[in-house]
């Protein structure tokens, strides 16, 4: 029977700084699901996986180039590769490699576009009997690890974090203070913030998921100018508020 490209995840990094995926197939299209696949946009979704059970195979891919993955939009949903409005993983534009992969490409399909890249698909299982023990086993760390912190992040609850900024309501800053000191903090700016050491800026809001393990989810901060008004932290998946506080400690790690 016939197999299908189902889903795409990233590993990690190879030691020669190549970047390791997961490819997932299966024989039913029509039956691939997972939680959350519907939700606008996917990154917001921490670690967005498939439904084991609707898969039927999967494998390690290294490519020399990183891919943009459907579960990482900050516009789509995974829907949308199934109406083949986003592919699952596709190259920068001005990238050399010029890379798609599309929801539904046949198995042998995916294995000649690796092969004319100059790679193959390794550690192939199937999965029809065993989804559980096979998939735990590849989405294993499957969080990639940034630059700055690939060692650090294996044992971040190990490190030792450094503050860097104490945040107060009624206190003025200027959103330029905020965002030199967490770009020296080593903090990522994107989209939508899922995991510790990412900000993002929006309007008259930052929010910030601080490196440091006291706090478990990332903090919202209202601003009015240069004045803060309101800080809380929020639910990633369904952004609303938790807990307010009147100052909040950002730390990063100290590598020092």
């Amino acid at each position: 029977m016939e197999e299908y490209l189902a889903f795409i995840d990233e590993i990690g990094r190879t030691i020669d700084g190549n970047y390791l995926y997961r490819f997932d197939f299966t024989k039913e299209p029509e039956t691939v699901w997972g939680e959350y696949f519907h939700v606008i946009p996917s990154i917001i979704i921490p670690n967005l996986q498939p439904d084991k059970n609707t898969l039927s195979k999967t494998g390690r891919v290294i490519l020399p180039t990183q891919l943009q993955l459907a579960k990482k939009s900050g516009c789509f949903s995974m829907q949308d590769c199934f109406d083949d409005i986003l592919p699952l993983g596709f190259s920068d534009i001005d990238d050399e490699y010029n890379i798609i992969f599309r929801f539904g490409e046949k198995y042998n399909d995916v294995i000649d576009c690796l092969k004319a890249l100059g790679t193959e698909m390794t550690d192939i299982e199937e999965i029809s009997n065993k989804a559980e023990d096979v998939i735990n086993n590849f989405i294993e760390n499957i969080e990639p690890k940034s630059d700055f912190g690939t060692i650090l992040d294996e044992a971040i609850e190990e490190a030792n974090f450094k503050e860097i900024m104490t945040l107060r309501i009624g206190e003025e800053i200027s959103f330029e203070t905020i965002k030199k000191s967490l770009f020296d903090g080593g903090y990522e700016n994107i989209d939508f913030v899922h995991k510790k050491g990412q900000y993002t800026i929006r309007g008259g809001f930052i929010d910030i998921f601080s490196f440091n393990t006291k706090y478990n989810n990332p903090f919202r901060l209202s601003f009015f100018g240069n004045e803060i008004v309101d800080i809380f932290s929020f639910d990633i998946m369904e952004q609303t508020p938790i807990e307010h506080f009147n100052e909040i400690t950002i730390y990063k790690k100290n590598i020092d």
